[in-house]
């Protein structure tokens, strides 16, 4: 995460926790930034500048990028680092004592400060209930699209399960499990990343029935949208997970140690933090030239767009086993409102030269209206790349719809793979066959993000397709990202 600022708006952040701390003084709480400072360089005041009263800001920063230090200088290894460790933080405090205020200028307040320190990626790990697209879904996508390199992380919410009487505790009983059409706004936006829960491992499996990582928390919120978008778009641990904690405004130094500096919490809001870092070094792996040997190259450094952060991230999920209610295990199937592409997995989404085993393309373009731009590579088994997947995401920043819509996707793309028989033919089934996204067996006219995913053998041939099929203006720009084995060209 070095060189990376992550914003977080939340309920504001305890910075005397040794994930946080300044010996040469904390930021100031009004809104000025030092991109100096060792953690956080920039605190605005939105709702309030006090201290984390409900501790759930302090702990999403040290998801997103906390990184101990014993004299608050240098960084030294603990017990709750954050995924992108090296990166920078910016606050907005968009609590007023424990409630969400939120500013009607949402761009300026928001979004802007963060962007002139640097900071391209928002996480967002708040939210209500939403029965439609609303005014909030619209300013989101209304920002992300006029600003395409500024990625949004939202939570999906923690209504997966709906409390059928007020008598018992409530779960485990008197519950209904798996409520549909239950993810918030604004995480309902189209070009925010959606994120829901899964279940941890290791010490965060530290409760009856748990199951791991492959399994989708109970209460992680479930799609669809009101107009039939498949959502949460990805999911990432959420379930107990150890962070930082708030000591509220004792203004005390707190550091590695359970009820002291650091504590358990659940929710999407946990699992939210984890894909904001995780977009974090994807970010950082593009600006610092890996792409695309895999190691750090001079010359190669780019500056990633939203879209092909979000594609990267979305074109490397893994699908779950199902979901754990309390032991009872529903199934869950691949691009469901469950999981959708399923969990966030790093390992699998980007090349690093000397382990793994795929190789990755990506390719920024644009296509006309009712035109299309293909790809085709062909499949080249070696003993450094041995990856029998070809997994083909396409991801496009869409202008805002308006609230209330009953078909909120402004400009429809496509995605297809099509396969020409190997040399020699492998089976008949692999010949001259055409693949659609998010497992139909046509076109996605809904949704902006797209993924196949095809067994591929030694030698086939692909070619794969992205059709403007009905645009609101000549061209639009996207992401196509493309792992497998294969051939990659500068």
């Amino acid at each position: 995460g070095t060189g990376q600022v992550v914003t977080v708006s939340d309920s504001g952040l305890d910075m005397n926790n040794c994930y946080f701390y300044d010996a040469n003084g904390n930021i100031n709480r009004w809104g000025i930034a030092n991109p100096n400072k060792r953690k956080v360089i920039q605190y605005v005041p939105v709702g309030d500048s006090t201290e984390d009263i409900t501790g759930h800001g302090t702990h999403v920063c040290g998801t997103v990028a906390g990184r101990k230090t014993v004299d608050g200088v240098s960084g030294t290894t603990g017990i709750a680092d954050g995924i992108a460790r090296g990166a920078k933080l910016t606050m907005v405090d968009i609590f007023r004592e424990e409630q969400v205020s939120l500013p009607f200028q949402i761009d300026q307040y928001l979004f802007e400060p963060g962007q002139r320190v640097g900071s391209k990626i928002h996480s967002a790990s708040w939210g209500g209930m939403a029965i439609e697209y609303a005014i909030l879904d619209r300013g989101f996508d209304s920002y992300s699209f006029d600003n395409p390199d500024y990625l949004i992380i939202a939570a999906a919410g923690n209504d997966g399960i709906r409390c059928l009487v007020s008598s018992v505790p409530c779960p485990p009983y008197a519950v209904e499990f798996d409520s549909p059409k239950t993810v918030g706004s604004p995480s309902i936006s189209k070009n925010v990343i959606a994120v829901g829960a899964t279940e941890s491992w290791g010490h965060e499996l530290n409760e009856p029935l748990m199951l791991g990582f492959d399994y989708l928390a109970y209460f992680s919120s479930r799609g669809p949208t009101l107009d039939g978008r498949t959502k949460p778009d990805i999911v990432a641990p959420g379930y107990n997970i150890l962070s930082a904690q708030s000591h509220v405004r004792t203004g005390e130094f707190s550091c590695d140690s359970y009820n002291d500096g650091n504590t358990f919490m659940a929710g999407t809001s946990m699992a939210t933090p984890a894909v904001s870092g995780t977009a974090a070094l994807v970010r950082q792996y593009f600006e610092e030239g890996y792409y695309p040997s895999g190691q750090k190259t001079v010359g190669d450094e780019m500056m990633p767009s939203a879209a092909l952060v979000k594609a990267v991230l979305m074109n490397g999920a893994q699908y779950l086993k199902g979901v754990n209610n309390f032991g009872k295990i529903t199934n869950v199937a691949p691009y469901d409102n469950a999981q959708n592409f399923g969990r966030v997995n790093l390992m699998n989404s980007l090349h690093l030269a000397g382990s793994g085993n795929m190789k990755i393309m990506v390719i920024n373009d644009s296509v006309q209206d009712e035109k299309e731009n293909l790809v085709k590579i062909t499949i080249s088994l070696t003993e450094e790349c041995t990856s029998k997947t070809l997994s083909a995401t396409l991801v496009w920043t869409d202008e805002a719809g308006y609230p209330g819509c009953t078909r909120c996707l402004v400009n429809d793309l496509d995605l297809y793979v099509a396969t020409s028989s190997t040399n020699p033919p492998a089976s008949e089934d692999l010949a001259q066959k055409t693949f659609y996204p998010n497992g139909l067996e046509f076109r996605d006219s809904v949704n902006n993000a797209e993924r196949v995913q095809v067994s591929a053998v030694d030698g086939q041939k692909f070619s794969i397709g992205v059709v403007g099929t009905n645009l609101n203006r000549d061209e639009l720009d996207y992401a196509l990202v493309v792992t497998g084995c294969f051939p990659v060209d500068k």
